[in-house]
């Protein structure tokens, strides 16, 4: 299988997408200090702000009397973030990566102060969807600078500090907000506008300015404005259908079947449209073309986004609505988990980055992935030992670790560095879009499950509001029986999500297996040789201002 991807058949894209990323090598301009202060910066506050506020769910459903419409607090966030992603890439190229991370951290603190302040479920839908807009841009930023600054052997290293900066923001945050949500439920939002305060001062210190000489006009020129809208239009029109599935609306009824296919039909206008017409798109449809590998190291995080998020947001209500635990107890057993993948997160980036090789990382982590969730499937019951859920959390762990940020290098790997920027942003989106579909799934099969068992022994109109916690059986006038049918139906559901996660897992290792590994050290030559044959098409001063004249008219671009 070939490795190196071929070049861009369409000579327009080729001068438009490599020019306005960075040209000039910036590795040398920063510090290891810097750089991991840039990662932790950028992508630490998105995971922890969105796992925080998944262990506070129950918490917050009762106290604004959400009841089943409470699936909307991950469907909103989710649904911004995802669309955000697949744009974010482009935009940085275009406006600068500073502009484009400090601008979204603002977005961030606008939301979560709102959310803070929410009085009844729509206010905090709408708020979460803000938040999400700017928390959506912070991990795909995250990973676009470090491709900015870093070799390819580099970042291996660097993505495994990433990976560390993931699992932190993911184990933390279940235990923050556990405990907050015992307090006061609102500060798990509050919490978060004075640390993307540290974050803003730090990136405004560290990274430079974009030194560009062309207004904002210009700038705004340069920017796909059908393929923004289309695509904020189209990922809204998908995933609100989809992940109300069940609870806003019914699978045969016109609403969910005319948003669905008004979701599908944007879409494909869209692809024809950026494939056929746009000469800078912000999606870049031509990298499927580019050879086996960048398709199978794209289509995995379909598996990976559907299962990890699944995990992050379903793991915590089997913890609190089927074994009864506290929020800050159920934060306190996902540790394990979230620590091993931190430790093996950075091992293997390491090795990474001094081997050259990657493959067998990510190869390694699935297996560890794949045995871990097939013992989550088979072992987690209302009554599974502490040090059983321990163990399989470590299981896991280890396969994120490896597997998480490896991926990211891996697609690195197999694409050209012009086009580092919507390769990443592409890959984001890829895995969140998979991981809302994931938890929309995941719910109907819980609600359905809810209703199909306990249809006979509680009331109707009380299962909805069973779907978002049971933390208050004692004081909806259930006897002792009802209350264990419904700790048990809730159980089954569980268990009926945990089933599909493992085969995902299995079928993202086996397409694993035909890629070969040639090496890091290789692709580096290989991107050098690449930017040589680029820069020889014309005088090599000239080599920005010939490609951007066309559209801004002579100015000098800049990643930063």
């Amino acid at each position: 299988m070939a490795t190196i991807a071929p070049a861009i058949p369409s000579k327009d894209v080729e001068k438009s997408a490599g020019v306005l990323e960075d040209t000039q090598s910036r590795e040398g301009q920063f510090t290891q200090t810097q750089r991991i202060l840039i990662v932790a910066a950028a992508q630490f506050l998105g995971l922890l702000d969105q796992t925080a506020v998944n262990t506070a769910v129950p918490t917050i459903a009762r106290n604004l009397n959400a009841g089943a419409s409470i699936s909307w607090i991950a469907s909103s966030f989710l649904a911004s973030s995802t669309a955000t992603q697949l744009i974010v890439g482009r935009l940085s190229d275009i406006f600068g990566r500073k502009t484009t991370i400090i601008g979204a951290l603002c977005m961030v603190v606008l939301g979560e102060l709102l959310n803070g302040f929410a009085q009844n479920p729509i206010w905090l839908y709408s708020c979460r969807a803000v938040a999400g807009f700017g928390a959506g841009s912070l991990g795909s930023q995250a990973n676009i600078i470090i491709s900015d600054i870093t070799t390819l052997k580099q970042r291996g290293k660097y993505f495994g500090i990433v990976g560390v900066a993931v699992v932190l923001g993911n184990g933390l945050g279940p235990v923050i907000g556990g405990l907050l949500a015992e307090k006061n439920w609102r500060w798990v939002f509050w919490l978060i506008p004075p640390l993307c305060a540290v974050s803003i001062t730090i990136l405004a210190f560290i990274l430079p300015g974009s030194g560009r000489k062309e207004n904002a006009m210009a700038r705004l020129k340069l920017v796909d404005w059908f393929g923004v809208f289309m695509t904020l239009a189209g990922t809204f029109l998908l995933l609100v259908p989809i992940t109300q599935v069940g609870s806003t609306f019914k699978i045969d009824s016109a609403r969910f079947i005319g948003l669905l296919t008004a979701g599908v039909t944007v879409f494909v206008v869209l692809f024809i449209v950026e494939w056929k017409f746009i000469k800078l798109p912000v999606i870049a449809l031509y990298l499927f073309g580019q050879g086996y590998g960048i398709n199978v190291f794209i289509w995995q995080n379909v598996a990976i986004g559907w299962i990890y998020f699944g995990n992050l947001y379903y793991t915590p209500q089997y913890l609190q609505n089927v074994r009864g635990y506290s929020p800050s107890h159920a934060g306190t057993l996902l540790l394990p988990l979230a620590v091993t993948a931190g430790v093996s997160s950075a091992i293997s980036g390491n090795i990474v980055s001094k081997s050259g090789r990657y493959l067998w990382a990510i190869v390694m982590g699935n297996i560890f992935w794949t045995t871990g969730l097939a013992f989550q499937a088979g072992f987690y019951n209302r009554d599974t030992k502490f040090y059983a859920i321990s163990l399989v959390g470590i299981c896991q762990g280890i396969g994120v670790g490896f597997t998480l940020q490896n991926n990211m290098v891996g697609v690195l790997a197999h694409t050209y560095k012009r086009d580092r920027g919507v390769a990443v942003g592409l890959r984001q989106f890829t895995r969140s879009l998979a991981g809302a579909i994931g938890i929309a799934a995941s719910n109907s099969i819980l609600s359905g499950t809810l209703r199909s068992e306990l249809r006979d022994v509680v009331p109707g109109e009380m299962i909805g509001s069973l779907t978002a916690s049971t933390a208050d059986l004692g004081s909806m006038g259930l006897n002792a029986a009802q209350q264990q049918a419904v700790r048990d139906a809730y159980m089954k559901g569980i268990h009926r999500i945990y089933i599909v996660y493992a085969p995902l897992a299995a079928a993202m290792l086996l397409a694993m297996l035909p890629i070969r590994d040639r090496g890091l050290k290789q692709m580096d030559e290989h991107e050098q040789k690449e930017d040589s044959r680029e820069l020889a098409a014309v005088e090599p001063e000239l080599v920005e201002q010939k490609v951007l004249s066309e559209y801004t008219g002579n100015v000098k671009a800049d990643a930063f």
